[in-house]
């Protein structure tokens, strides 16, 4: 099976919907901060207590978010379901048992063990930023498990920050304090970066597996 083939297709598509939804909201909240139509402010004569369409605003601006997050959702799972069929073609489903056996904490960690130890694969010889992935990976679970009634937002869990203090997908316009954790967005050049550095393992891992078998063919 080309699994290039249909990762390939799942990460065009998460490109696509993040290309084609936020832009969208990002131009209601350009129109709302030069006040052009149909967001002019019109309250003439009175003290506002609060700037115009700050629904509206704040409304898209969480929007934005929700699709980048969801788009980094789909990335992961994607990334995840190419090392299960990976392993199974390799070995079957017996080899996914040993996966979990790793016991390293995070499934992440546990492909990563598995691919060295038992397929003596290093991840790092890929060239990719390793680091870089866990990152998607942890901003993931944050949206996933740390989202409050009391925001719509997306903040970095303690778990996270502890392991990577300045993580790849912290808002740097967001003030953080010992009362503020850090507030996670997906900018577009983060996920362009992301699908490059998941697409650029992947085809390392494939890439891998054929020169495995042709030097078994030619034993």
């Amino acid at each position: 099976m080309d699994l290039m083939y249909f990762l390939r297709e799942r990460t065009k598509f998460v490109a696509y919907m993040y290309k084609s939804v936020v832009p969208q909201f990002e131009e209601i909240k350009r129109k709302i901060d030069v006040g052009e139509e149909p967001y002019v402010d019109r309250r003439y004569g009175e003290e506002p207590d609060e700037p115009a369409f700050l629904d509206e605003y704040q409304d898209a601006d969480l929007a934005a978010d929700v699709i980048g997050m969801t788009c980094l959702s789909m990335l992961q799972a994607t990334f995840q379901s190419f090392l299960r069929e990976y392993v199974k073609e390799v070995g079957g489903g017996d080899l996914l048992g040993r996966v979990r056996s790793m016991k390293q904490g995070s499934w992440f960690a546990d492909y990563r063990a598995f691919f060295e130890s038992v397929l003596g694969i290093d991840w790092a010889a890929s060239g990719v930023d390793i680091g870089f992935l866990e990152h998607i990976i942890l901003t993931r679970n944050d949206y996933q498990h740390n989202m409050e009634i009391f925001s719509g937002y997306v903040y970095q869990t303690e778990h996270h920050a502890n392991k990577y203090p300045k993580g790849a997908f912290r808002d740097a316009r967001w003030p953080v304090s010992i009362f503020m954790p850090a507030r996670l967005i997906v900018q577009p050049e983060k996920l362009e970066a992301s699908i490059e550095a998941v697409d650029k393992l992947c085809e390392f891992l494939e890439d891998t597996r054929r020169k495995l078998r042709r030097s078994v063919l030619h034993q």
